[in-house]
């Protein structure tokens, strides 16, 4: 992880879509990166820096745990927020293209290579006979039925 950075983070005290009330706290803050390949932990510890002057307390982004935390709580004398959780899913980049698709099923696999097909030959398909219209006026209007439609040039 990096430096705490002394920041105002508001907290929102919100009714449905309305925002009731919020509150600026000078908090010191900082991020977990993915580079930082920090393992997930059961039961967050609290930080052992030192509180800077001004700041009311800590906040950490996108910590790895492996389980639920209570979104409130208190711990050593702290007000323990956890406003939102969600797992993170993450792709091993140093993984051939094959390798990574050996992990899906035959019929996965088969989508994959059609559709990659598919969006090859659209990107290597020469539209001839196609003209592109410089403004929206001068695009043809076709009237079916009382609703007027407007035609547009379509890939190959």
């Amino acid at each position: 992880m990096h430096s705490w950075d002394l920041r105002p983070v508001p907290f929102k005290y919100q009714l449905s879509d309305w925002t009731l009330l919020t509150i600026p706290l000078q908090l010191q803050c900082r991020s977990v990166l993915l580079t930082d390949q920090l393992p997930p932990q059961a039961s967050p510890s609290l930080p052992v820096d030192t509180l800077m002057d001004g700041s009311q307390g800590f906040m950490i982004r996108a910590l790895p745990v492996t389980c639920d935390i209570p979104n409130l709580r208190q711990q050593d004398g702290y007000v323990c927020y956890v406003p939102l959780q969600y797992q993170h899913f993450y792709i091993d980049l140093t993984l051939s293209f094959d390798s990574y698709q050996k992990k899906f099923s035959s019929k996965t696999r088969s989508t994959i290579s059609r559709k990659d097909f598919r969006k090859n030959n659209f990107n290597n398909c020469e539209l001839e006979g196609v003209r592109n219209n410089s403004t929206l006026h001068e695009r043809p209007v076709v009237s079916t039925s009382g609703w007027p439609v407007l035609l547009s040039s379509l890939p190959c």
